[in-house]
């Protein structure tokens, strides 16, 4: 009798376990077969004391916006940089084929390689302001290189060990592999206190923000408090099931030849 209600207990733990993560795989397919609209915050650094909760960045400037109809059109827009390009550069995507907006016009990735090599670099009229061409021909390719939340999304479910689900949200725990390789610098590596968790907003069955919040943490000097440095970015899904999608008609010929 005892073996058989620890049995039982396991199993509904397992299913407590499962559900999250499968709500947050269907949720995922769900957008994956609709359009919609998305905007992803800059990667923002900050440094908390490890006994405070990480504060979410709720004013973090916009690093990416897009708009996306599945089999169709993607849009993507890089927003300007500072020490980049001053404009936003977009790139528009359809059936495999690509183009990125460069001073030069639309251009393919191809086409882009072989102006970087035959066109100086000089400092060029971008959309009104001045902008030296190697850095827009980096935005353009980098805009090209970007994948889109579903894309993102299925890797990041994939790679989650553990989910877990309150108030209101459902949040998974990324592998310290995982966040050593997301953090983009080697320091990550041999930081002996390694988190990451990706946290999902769902509503009704579909996913409206996702925030990947990462930390690593190193021995304090000594009479000083220990501390987390701490990156976090946020993507937020709009409009879903009524996005269009409309390149401007140069581009748009630019994807179908």
């Amino acid at each position: 009798m005892l073996r058989s209600g620890f049995f039982c207990i396991t199993l509904g733990t397992v299913a407590a376990l499962a559900e999250p993560r499968a709500d947050v795989r269907a949720a995922q397919d769900t957008l994956r077969h609709a359009s919609f609209s998305w905007e992803t915050t800059v990667r923002r650094p900050s440094t908390r004391p490890l006994d405070a909760p990480v504060k979410t960045e709720t004013d973090a400037p916009l690093a990416v916006t897009g708009k996306t109809e599945p089999n169709a059109l993607t849009e993507i827009t890089l927003a300007p940089a500072k020490g980049g390009v001053p404009v936003p550069i977009a790139a528009y995507f359809k059936s495999g084929a690509s183009v990125g907006q460069t001073p030069l016009g639309w251009l393919t990735r191809t086409q882009i390689h072989e102006a970087r090599g035959a066109e100086p670099d000089k400092v060029v009229d971008f959309q009104g302001q001045p902008a030296r061409l190697s850095r827009c021909f980096d935005g353009a390719l980098k805009a090209m290189a970007m994948p889109i939340p579903t894309e993102e999304l299925f890797d990041l479910i994939a790679e989650i060990k553990e989910f877990r689900e309150g108030d209101g949200v459902i949040t998974g725990w990324l592998p310290d592999a995982v966040v050593e390789r997301l953090w983009e610098e080697k320091k990550a590596k041999s930081a002996p206190d390694v988190e990451g968790r990706v946290i999902f907003r769902l509503n009704g069955g579909v996913i409206e923000e996702y925030r990947v919040e990462l930390e690593i943490g190193f021995p304090p000097p000594r009479g000083r408090p220990a501390t987390r440095s701490v990156i976090q970015w946020t993507t937020r899904i709009r409009n879903v099931g009524t996005t269009t999608v409309l390149p401007p008609a140069d581009a748009l010929q630019k994807l179908e030849n």
